[in-house]
């Protein structure tokens, strides 16, 4: 293996260990087998993949610790025991999970956090595709309003067309509905019907769809108004259903998964420092966390541990680098996302600004002008978007 790909292995955990120290990684023994046995607990399958041997795990964590370069062998198994051990991908069972690593346990024990996350769980669902030809699902979507559900652009892309708010409508022979359990060895689904494409967002990867037959069950989450620099080292779960991906090793995969695929998961992390990436052409000031996921994962609610609300719309990432999310409080400055109904938690400030340029190019919309006489008072309305009432006064006589 270079250097290179060293370096980014070393700057990886760099991130994700606690205090940012290599040197527990030199810890060998008993910690290197405790990391194996969390690793394969999780991933709830040990056949997934072949044990590893105990002097490659040794010799990694070693090599990692001093900066030496890894082999193959001491690669996958930086890869698919060291770094699944600090990010783990949790089965949801019965609206509920269990996490195992020692990283993650008050997860299980801290009553505030389970309740924020299982109250969060019930509201998060598979985008399901049942007319595609070849997808049995798109993504994942969850609730955000009375009927309303948000997931990403790219997912909605797959089942409907238009950009912006008009035009919008579903692509010849498909529809979408939203099934809220699809877990693992779990039989039955909270199922509902996607009525429409409320909005497909010409900045964000984003997308609102009003559905119908929500219950009770699948409370609006509330999205977050904080920017994503004073989020930037809140613990998150990402909550989801990741599929396999065929860009990313399938040995790491086989380990972090077990092989299980498609449903429901929650995937524990931490919100990083906002960068800029590419998305639909645009350069967008993403927000990023370094939870485990996969292509699945697109739509998912990344919430807070802290509050239980969504801080971002996960939308992609790279590979021993970062996720990006779409960061709630962007969406709080877009009048057309706050009119729409997502539910937020305070007053947004939308900013007449928030994106002109994004919705400028969405053909007719901002340019349409709309004219409605007032023939009681002379007055005349002109929406450009902007509303403008201007008096023209009473009749004059012999006019």
């Amino acid at each position: 293996m270079s250097d290179a790909t060293t370096a980014r292995l070393r700057d990886y955990l760099a991130k994700v260990l606690p205090g940012g120290g290599l040197e527990e990684l030199a810890d060998t023994g008993a910690a290197a087998e405790s990391m194996l046995e969390a690793a394969w607990i999780d991933a709830t399958a040990p056949a997934a993949a072949p044990p590893a041997r105990p002097e490659a795990i040794r010799s990694a964590a070693e090599k990692l610790a001093q900066g030496a370069e890894l082999d193959r062998e001491e690669q996958f198994v930086t890869e698919a025991i060291i770094i699944p051990d600090k990010r783990p991908a949790v089965l949801v069972q019965d609206g509920d999970y269990r996490v195992a690593h020692a990283l993650w346990t008050h997860y299980d024990q801290d009553p505030g956090i389970r309740q924020r996350l299982r109250t969060a769980i019930a509201s998060i669902g598979r985008v399901e595709l049942p007319d595609h030809p070849s997808l049995p699902y798109g993504g994942t979507g969850f609730v955000v309003g009375p009927d309303l559900l948000m997931t990403n652009r790219h997912v909605a892309e797959i089942f409907a067309s238009g950009l912006g708010l008009r035009d919008l409508r579903f692509r010849p022979g498909l529809s979408a509905g939203v099934d809220f359990l699809r877990e693992h060895e779990r039989d039955g689904s909270i199922g509902v019907k996607v009525r429409e494409v409320a909005m497909i967002h010409p900045h964000w990867d984003m997308a609102l769809l009003r559905v119908e037959g929500l219950g009770n069950g699948q409370p609006p989450l509330e999205l977050a108004l904080e920017e994503p620099e004073a989020l930037e080292g809140e613990e998150i779960a990402v909550i989801g259903y990741p599929a396999f991906d065929p860009r990313n090793d399938a040995g790491v995969q086989g380990m972090v998964f077990g092989g299980i695929y498609n449903v429901k998961r929650l995937q524990p992390g931490v919100v990083g420092p906002r960068r800029r990436t590419a998305s639909f052409g645009r350069s967008v000031d993403a927000a990023t966390h370094d939870s485990s996921t996969l292509g699945g994962n697109s739509g998912s609610a990344v919430i807070s541990a802290r509050t239980g609300r969504v801080v971002a719309l996960h939308f992609g990432g790279r590979y021993l680098d970062a996720n990006f999310g779409v960061p709630t409080g962007e969406l709080a400055l877009d009048a057309r996302v706050v009119d729409a109904g997502v539910r937020f938690a305070g007053k947004p400030a939308p900013r007449p600004d928030a994106f002109a340029d994004a919705w400028r190019d969405v053909s007719g919309q901002e340019a349409a002008v709309a004219i409605r006489p007032e023939a009681r008072d002379g007055s005349v309305t002109v929406t450009v978007p902007v509303t403008i009432t201007l008096s023209l006064g009473g009749p004059v006589q012999g006019a």
